[in-house]
C-alpha cells in the first residue's frame, strides 16, 4: 500500500513566469538547470533509489513535466488524469487581458471553483479528476510492503489540487497550499488520512 506520496511540481515555464493560462505544449524555462546539470532527488527520499521506478511513478501529460522528468533523470509514465485545469478558450492569455476584456467571468472563475473558463474546467471538476486518480491508486502494493512511496510529478497547479485534495477531499480544493514551480510536497498516510509533512522548494530535496 501506497503509504507516502512525494509530489514533485514541474521547473517554470514561460507562461507561468508572464501570467498566462498555459497550454499542454509550454516549454520550460528552468535556467538553473539543463540536461548537462540535472537535478536529482536525495535519495533518502526514495528509500535510497535515485529515481523512482516501475509503476509508483507517474507524471502529468505536459511537456515541462516531460522535461522536468528528463532533467530529474527519471522516466515516470505518463498519465492524463494528472493534466492541470483546461484553461479552455483562456489559453495562451494573460490574466490582465482576461481581466480588462472578460472581468466578470475571471471574477466569477476566481471565486467560485464551480466555475470553469469558456470550454475549459472547473476547479472543482480538476479536483474530483484528481480525487478518482487518487482513489484508483490507493491500494497498489497491499501484497507488498506498507511503507511503499510513491511519486508524482505534475504542474503546479496540478500538483496543488492533488495535495489539496488528498488532504481535505474534493470541497477542500480551494484550500491555500501553494506548491511553486519545482517544489516537493511530501505526505504521509495514516490509515485513510493523508498529512502534508513537508514542503520544500527545489535547493533544498536536491541531491547537488
Amino acid at each position: 500500500m501506497i503509504s507516502r506520496l512525494l509530489v514533485v511540481a514541474a521547473g517554470p515555464t514561460e507562461a507561468l513566469r508572464r501570467g498566462r493560462f498555459p497550454s499542454p505544449d509550454d516549454e520550460l524555462d528552468w535556467p538553473d538547470t539543463s540536461p548537462e546539470h540535472p537535478v536529482r532527488m536525495h535519495p533518502a527520499l526514495l528509500g535510497g533509489r535515485a529515481a523512482p521506478v516501475g509503476p509508483t511513478g507517474w507524471c502529468g501529460p505536459e511537456r515541462s513535466c516531460r522535461q522536468t522528468a528528463a532533467r530529474l533523470g527519471w522516466t515516470p509514465a505518463p498519465d492524463d488524469a494528472l493534466a492541470g485545469p483546461d484553461p479552455g478558450q483562456w489559453r495562451g492569455i494573460d490574466l490582465r487581458t482576461l481581466s480588462e476584456q472578460h472581468a466578470e467571468h475571471l471574477a466569477a472563475w476566481a471565486a467560485d471553483p464551480g466555475v470553469a473558463p469558456p470550454g475549459g474546467e472547473s476547479r472543482h471538476d480538476t479536483a474530483a479528476r484528481m480525487a478518482r486518480w487518487a482513489g484508483a491508486r490507493s491500494t497498489i502494493g497491499t501484497d507488498g510492503p506498507t511503507d511503499r512511496t510513491a511519486v508524482v510529478l505534475a504542474t503546479p497547479p496540478a500538483a496543488r489540487t492533488l495535495v489539496q485534495v488528498l488532504m481535505d477531499g474534493v470541497e477542500g480544493a480551494g484550500a491555500p497550499v501553494d506548491v511553486e514551480p519545482a517544489a516537493l510536497a511530501v505526505l504521509t498516510r495514516s490509515v485513510s488520512r493523508w498529512s502534508l509533512r513537508a514542503l520544500l522548494p527545489w535547493p533544498l530535496w536536491s541531491a547537488a
